[in-house]
């Protein structure tokens, strides 16, 4: 068994830990997907996303966080929220939502935080997947994935929506707020982005019969059976799309390049000063810069690889041994507290798994939280296999997901504290947060691994999803974790110092 960096995890006696200090049930099913917390007031929002409402909770005791709202987000039939902001200061939230249909634009609501009345309603772009605040709360931005796809009969073309960025100016209030929506532009002729060389691919639900329903079995030769058989059914950017017709709702689209309609911002953060938006497009590998005055996108980095050993096979065995060169396919995206540079947390969403790929094609996800320069997009550091490593000390490494994609870093939090810099990062998989000493860029630490659950067996039903970080008054620090599989958020306590 290769061992050396769970070692070194190993034998590290941390400065600062994580210490899961309380859990929130909500008793919604598969709820509590993101949370955002206002530490002016020690007030957090969580929003359970398949139910349609937001929890509004009290953080005086960050040990025992209560409930003191439920606001229902009242929802048309079609229509799915998909994130949550508190305002920094204001008494109010915003709520991101997807509208029925592919080609549909999103909208962005405010609510009170008290009465949950809606206070302001603004259209976005296609697809609403996150949203944030600056940290004064002039801005909120949206990154609009549009990541639906619908099928041509006549031309047999599979084609998606643009992939597109908002962001709303509150300086005059809800109510005279002003919305810009920016459509992004293809990756192709950058660097270090998804090539066809890579020979990736992504798993899309398709309504493929124009009824508007998610059929799970459809007999597509129409010879009378449904059968595990592959179809050819039409192409897709000029490439052919392919499904099974047992699993006939999920169809596989080539992910031969960067185009225009492959690009779906994910996640995105501001700047310390809200000049700018960084933004997350994790099938494509990449990252786009927009100038928040301008409306302009003013920067495209490709984010690269990531070379470092793995366990690459699901037989119960951990073992770090398999050399994999991964593309990142970021998820979660923050700035550093100066705002030099940005980390992301590399999470991947490409198939094939890695037992599948055929060289010279790479496996996506790469299983790290790395480091870029935020005016270059040079990579810095990343943290290696310290991630899945760590995991696997604390006795939460997923074994049963070795071949896919890890411990599966996904959102990420940078902040300063104690005149240290610090990184958080929710493995998604493992069910777990890691805490990620920044004070050497080049040369990220992973600290520790603390579960989400009591034990490590509810920590991986817990699959941590929104993060957030609540500072108090007399300095001490928490982060807020919303688990989306068990409808849970664990509070934990930065220890140390």
């Amino acid at each position: 068994m290769h061992t050396l960096l769970l070692a070194v995890v190993g034998s590290f006696a941390p400065d600062f830990t994580l210490q899961r200090i309380a859990e929130y049930d909500g008793g919604v099913e598969k709820g509590a997907e993101i949370v955002s917390v206002q530490s002016s007031t020690s007030r957090a929002v969580l929003l359970n996303a398949d139910a349609g409402t937001v929890d509004v909770l009290d953080l005086t005791d960050p040990a025992a966080p209560k409930r003191v709202a439920r606001h229902a987000l009242e929802l048309a039939p079609g229509e799915k929220s998909t994130s949550v902001a508190f305002h920094p200061r204001e008494d109010w939230f915003v709520v991101a939502v997807q509208c029925a249909g592919v080609w549909s634009a999103g909208r962005f609501d405010v609510r009170d935080a008290k009465s949950g009345a809606k206070l302001a309603s603004f259209a976005c772009g296609v697809g609403p997947d996150s949203v944030v605040f600056d940290a004064s709360g002039r801005f909120a931005a949206l990154a609009c994935e549009g990541e639906g796809y619908d099928f041509d009969p006549k031309t047999r073309t599979f084609r998606s929506p643009p992939g597109s960025v908002t962001w709303i100016d509150f300086a005059e209030g809800p109510q005279s707020a002003k919305a810009r929506t920016l459509l992004l532009p293809g990756f192709d002729d950058v660097p270090g982005v998804c090539s066809k060389a890579d020979a990736r691919r992504i798993e899309r639900e398709v309504d493929w019969n124009g009824n508007g329903k998610i059929d799970e079995h459809v007999d597509f030769d129409g010879d009378g059976s449904v059968t595990r058989n592959s179809e050819t059914l039409g192409t897709y950017e000029g490439w052919d799309v392919r499904a099974e017709e047992e699993d006939g709702e999920v169809f596989s689209l080539p992910l031969f390049g960067a185009p225009a309609s492959a690009v779906e911002p994910e996640c995105l953060a501001f700047s310390p000063d809200a000049s700018r938006l960084y933004v997350t497009l994790q099938e494509v590998n990449a990252c786009a810069v927009i100038d928040v005055a301008k409306g302009e996108l003013v920067a495209r980095f490709g984010l690269g690889t990531a070379r470092h050993v793995a366990d690459a096979k699901k037989d119960g065995q951990i073992d770090f041994a398999a050399e994999l060169v991964l593309l990142r396919e970021p998820d979660g995206i923050a700035l550093g507290p100066d705002g030099r540079f940005f980390v992301t947390g590399d999470e991947g969403d490409t198939a094939p798994k890695v037992t599948k790929v055929v060289a010279p094609g790479r496996p996506g996800g790469g299983r790290t939280l790395s480091v870029f320069d935020a005016a270059s997009g040079a990579q810095v550091g990343d943290t290696a296999n310290q991630l899945d490593a760590a995991a696997a000390a604390a006795g939460l490494y997923p074994d049963d997901r070795s071949e896919h994609k890890g411990s599966e870093p996904e959102m990420v939090l940078a902040f300063a504290h104690a005149n240290r810099t610090f990184a958080v990062v929710g493995l998604e998989r493992a069910g777990g947060l890691a805490l990620v000493d920044l004070g050497d860029p080049a040369h990220p630490k992973v600290l520790g691994v603390a579960a989400c659950g009591a034990d490590a067996k509810s920590s991986k039903r817990c699959e941590p999803e929104g993060l957030a970080l609540h500072r108090r008054a007399n300095g001490e620090l928490y982060v807020l974790s919303a688990n989306e599989g068990s409808g849970t958020l664990t509070v934990f306590a930065l220890r140390g110092g």
